[in-house]
This record gives structure tokens, sequence and C-alpha cells, in this order.
């Protein structure tokens, strides 16, 4: 039982700094009702239509919203800085908190602003908030093999091909193999050891430290 003196006790005070959502060239905010719009649009893009979650389906505009959320543990917007211009969507899905394992995804709209591309920072952004908030220890990305050029330079740095579903997707006349990539926490502690302070903002402070 505690009493006045446990309470009165110097007591060594921790805290927390919050995840970091904001980079030098991109900035993560959860999807939200107002956004709605700029997804539907992202997501019926001719050029991006074919390769994301529908894969040429048209569901009608509340099933395109509401199944964005379908299995998913985290959706946030990818904002370009510092023009504050929607640029993408990273998304984590299929949570297993038994096996320690997440799948993930991320889509970029066709026509980005000049300069280095903002995606790759908030995807950057995005796995080190999955592996700071939550205790996973491997996360996984699906790519059929005709979106697989888009992240080749990206997978012998990042990821590593863990399986490969040969001749698994259908486009254009023939079956493509889909690419399991996998990204362990290990992995990844090494890597955003220099990514990440190579995308921060050195103007903003960490977390939740006082300006």
């Amino acid at each position: 039982m505690c009493s006045q003196d446990d309470f009165d006790r110097d007591v060594p005070v921790t805290t927390a700094d919050a995840p970091v959502l904001e980079g030098r060239r991109a900035r993560l905010r959860p999807v939200g009702p107002g956004d709605y719009g700029f997804v539907s649009a992202l997501e019926l893009d001719p050029a991006v239509h074919f390769r994301w979650r529908h894969r040429g389906g048209t569901p009608s505009p509340e099933r395109l919203v509401s199944s964005l959320w379908e299995g998913a543990l985290a959706v946030f917007l990818v904002e370009h800085r510092p023009s504050d211009t929607p640029v993408g969507l990273v998304v984590s899905y299929q949570a297993d908190f038994r096996s320690g394992t997440c799948s993930v995804g991320l889509v970029a709209a066709p026509h980005l602003p000049p300069g280095p591309n903002p995606i790759l920072d908030g995807f950057a952004l995005f796995t080190d908030y999955l592996f700071t908030v939550w205790p996973f220890r491997k996360l996984y990305a699906e790519v059929a093999g005709f979106n697989f050029a888009q992240f080749a330079s990206a997978v012998p740095l990042i990821f590593t091909e863990e399986g490969r579903l040969t001749e698994h997707d259908y486009y254009r006349g023939r079956y493509w193999d889909k690419h399991i990539l996998a990204l362990s926490r290990t992995h990844w502690q090494e890597v955003g050891a220099w990514l990440l302070p190579a995308i921060s903002d050195p103007s903003r402070p960490r977390g939740g430290e006082a300006a």
C-alpha cells in the first residue's frame, strides 16, 4: 500500500518523443474526410488505376473510400514540403501481432513536383513510424512484376526479396511474378541510421522538444 512518503520522493521523470512525421521534403498526415476527393482521384487516375488496389475495377464512390480502411492499421497522406501538395498515400495492413509482421504499400500521384521524390521520403518516415509505435520485427511488401521496375533500385538497399509467386498477376496478355519483399527491424535500424538524418528537417525539433 502506498504512503504519502512514496508520493513525496523525487522520482525521475522520463519523456517520450512523438514519432517524427515530417522531413525536409515530405510530411505524413492521417487521412481525413476532407482528403477523400484526392484519394478517389488518385486511385482512379489512369496512370495509377491498373497498378493499385482495385486493379482496374471501378467500385462505387462509397465503396472506394470504405475499402481503404479494410484491414488497415494506419493510412497516411504524403504531402510535399513546402508546398503542402498531397502527392500519395502510404498504408499498413494485415498487422499480425502474434508473428510480429505487417504489410505495407504506397502509391504516388502520377505528376509530382519537381525535385527529389517526396514519396520515398514519406515512405521512410512511415517505415520508421511503424517500427517506433509497434513491436513489429518485419514489414512485408508485395509487388507485381509490372510494378517492380519502380522499386528495383530500393530493393537491394532497403528490402530483401524473400520469395516470388511465379506467373501470379495477369496484365497485358501475360502473367507476371509477384515479388515478396521484406524489411526487418534490424536492417531498418542500420538503414535508418543514415537515411533519416538525410531526409530530416534540421530546423524542426524532434518529438516533444520545444522550439
